[in-house]
């Protein structure tokens, strides 16, 4: 009888034929254990070879053995995942464990992967160039944290984020696909020195597999002077077409108020409109002589829909409030002349800036001519400053402003307070345009009460109605209904149109949103036609043209508009009593059973914004990317604003780097 000892003599049997052998020391004999039928092979094999044991596998029970293969397979398999060493990698000797050590990831493994992205991640969310990676003290850093981690240089990096950005695009173009309708921003910006301009668009939606708003960059490309219209809606129309969105697709366009941008969108539509003529000049009259007696109603049912545009404008909101903040500043120039050379005085004397500083831990600051709200925090800046202000010029025997200045330094700052939170809420990435009416209105009623000069007040009032009667009045030429629709329904801010004087405005707007959800229902059961048509059973197709008048009788909702106006006077009820617990796409989403006709209209119109801030934040970042000795910076621009900007939505969507 074997000992334990001799049982067990040698190095570790790691094969798994073993499972099936027992090797006894004693007459150096391996036995089969292999049950057949309740019976055991017992055969007996000299030593205790593998090779020789799975030879006596394979004649006698090749089951077994195959079973043996694919368990060896799916642990390879699972090692090539894992990176984790096999048994026969196991080190052995001090020498070997040296040598593996030393060794790096293979290129292909989870551990050098994970890294990489994590590089890619650090150079796209801190801006930093690509030549860093090429520091030696930065690569000496990435050698201590992790030996066996291959740095890349920049070249290759440079593929690597190439690489994740088109496979970005590509997963961005799926996500807008499936979007019903999309707001589209855009804006021109100059380097800080002039040497090239650029063109940067941007794409607002709701999701509806996630059932929130989605804000995402679609392009920055160099736009070559002159900034024509004519280029601007060149470069435009391209921009759609690689992001496949179709005009019907468009809900509004947002820009600023340059005349080269609404000519742009202005050619945009006239050359969508001589498309649809030259189309249906081609129609010839048999063509027409072929429709069956079914299709009158449908021309009747679409003739309820008012003529579509091809690309609706709307003028940010953010950027027409600083028109009217800059009628005020005509008013005040000459107090806020004193207050921006009281600023000079104490940001060029040191002494007194380290004084502000220690005292009260600020200091003045300046204001930006292409930033309303930049004066206004100098004048904020310089009202709290005022006490310890006072004493460091007196101290330091320097001018400062009279007891009448500061008086109208204070009236000015309550003037124009409202008008810097209204901003702050309308230049969200997405829903703000439900909160434009509102908004206007509550400016409105500030300058009505405001105790400021009367003339200041009544041009500003002036100015407002000027510039805002495209969407505050129905009757302009120009009038937009898509801020009121969407305000009408947003069930936390609908009560701003429900007063008896906003019935002309409140009338626009629902009609707005039956037009809407009537084209939405048209399209959809477009979709479905085909559908509805293999429904006819095969005997009713021997009557080709009664066969497509029950096809079209079936996909159409004969009391849709009745349906519509149902649900709107409902919901209109039923908001007056809103609780204010909900948002509105948390309302909406719980709602959606009961309004089926109102829910996908106004997701989408909630989810729009109102200004296009998303695009001067680009711009911001643009300009942060080429500061300095990056100014040169065009063909990777960008790359690295859209990973940048695109990232939370990349990472919220499931997206792989």
């Amino acid at each position: 009888m074997a000992t334990s000892a001799q049982m067990f003599a040698g190095r570790k049997r790691e094969s798994n034929v073993w499972k099936y052998f027992n090797y006894s020391a004693d007459n150096n004999k391996s036995k089969c254990g292999v049950r057949e039928e309740t019976k055991e092979c017992g055969f007996l094999v000299s030593g205790k070879n593998t090779t020789n044991l799975r030879a006596h596998l394979a004649r006698h029970h090749p089951a077994t053995l195959s079973a043996l293969d694919e368990e060896n397979r799916t642990k390879a398999e699972k090692r090539a995942r894992d990176d984790s060493p096999g048994p026969k990698a196991v080190c052995q000797t001090p020498e070997t464990c040296v040598t593996r050590a030393a060794t790096q990831w293979l290129p292909d493994s989870v551990q050098h992967r994970r890294q990489l992205v994590a590089l890619e991640n650090m150079i796209i969310e801190t801006g930093c160039p690509l030549g860093f990676v090429d520091q030696p003290a930065f690569r000496s850093l990435v050698s201590c944290l992790d030996s066996k981690f291959k740095m890349p240089g920049s070249a290759k990096l440079h593929k690597l984020l190439v690489d994740k950005w088109q496979r970005s695009v590509q997963h961005l173009k799926a996500l807008l696909a499936s979007a019903r309708r999309v707001t589209v921003c855009f804006g021109v910006w100059s380097k800080p020195n002039c040497t090239s301009s650029f063109l940067g668009m941007s794409a607002c939606f709701f999701d509806p597999g996630c059932h929130c708003s989605r804000h995402v960059v679609l392009q920055v490309v160099a736009l070559p002077h002159p900034h024509t219209g004519d280029h601007l809606a060149d470069a435009i129309e391209k921009c759609l077409r690689e992001w496949d969105i179709v005009k019907e697709k468009v809900l509004m366009i947002v820009s600023d108020n340059g005349s080269n941008v609404t000519r742009a969108v202005r050619l945009m539509s006239e050359r969508v409109r001589d498309d649809e003529d030259i189309m249906d000049e081609t129609d010839t009259e048999d063509d027409l002589d072929q429709q069956d007696e079914g299709m009158e109603s449908e021309t009747e049912e679409a003739s309820l829909l008012p003529e579509a545009l091809p690309y609706r404008r709307m003028r940010c909101v953010a950027h027409t409030l600083h028109s009217v903040v800059k009628v005020a500043y005509k008013f005040y120039d000459g107090i806020i002349i004193k207050a921006r050379q009281l600023v000079g005085r104490v940001r060029k004397s040191g002494v007194a800036m380290e004084k502000l500083q220690n005292a009260a831990g600020k200091v003045p600051i300046w204001d930006n001519a292409t930033r309303w709200r930049s004066t206004y925090a100098m004048i904020k800046r310089l009202l709290e400053l005022r006490p310890l202000l006072k004493d460091v010029l007196d101290e330091m025997q320097m001018d400062s402003l009279l007891v009448a200045d500061w008086t109208r330094l204070e009236e000015l700052a309550h003037l124009l307070e409202p008008f810097c939170c209204q901003t702050d809420l309308l230049q969200t990435d997405a829903m703000s345009l439900s909160l434009a009416f509102p908004s206007i209105l509550d400016l409105q009623c500030h300058l009505q009460s405001s105790p400021a000069a009367k003339t200041v007040t009544r041009a500003m009032l002036s100015s407002m109605h000027e510039r805002f009667q495209a969407v505050l009045d129905p009757k302009a030429d120009d009038f937009c209904a898509l801020p009121a629709a969407s305000c009408l329904l947003d069930p936390t801010v609908a009560v701003a149109l429900l007063s008896p004087e906003m019935s002309a405005v409140r009338s626009a707007a629902k009609d707005y949103v039956v037009s809407e959800v009537l084209r939405h229902s048209a399209s959809s059961s477009a979709d479905n036609h085909d559908a509805v048509t293999e429904s006819i059973t095969p005997a009713l197709r021997r009557f080709p043209f009664l066969s497509t008048k029950l096809a079209q009788a079936s996909s159409r909702s004969p009391a849709l508009g009745v349906s519509v106006q149902d649900q709107l006077d409902q919901y209109l009820v039923e908001v007056q009593h809103f609780p204010g617990t909900l948002t509105a796409l948390q309302y909406w989403q719980q709602k959606s059973p009961t309004y089926s006709l109102l829910a996908p209209v106004a997701e989408d119109l909630v989810c729009a914004p109102a200004s296009q801030a998303f695009i001067e934040r680009l711009f911001s970042l643009c300009g942060y990317l080429c500061d300095g000795r990056r100014c040169n910076m065009n063909r990777s621009l960008e790359m690295r604003a859209c990973l940048k900007l695109n990232s939370d939505v990349l990472a919220q969507t499931g997206f792989l780097g």
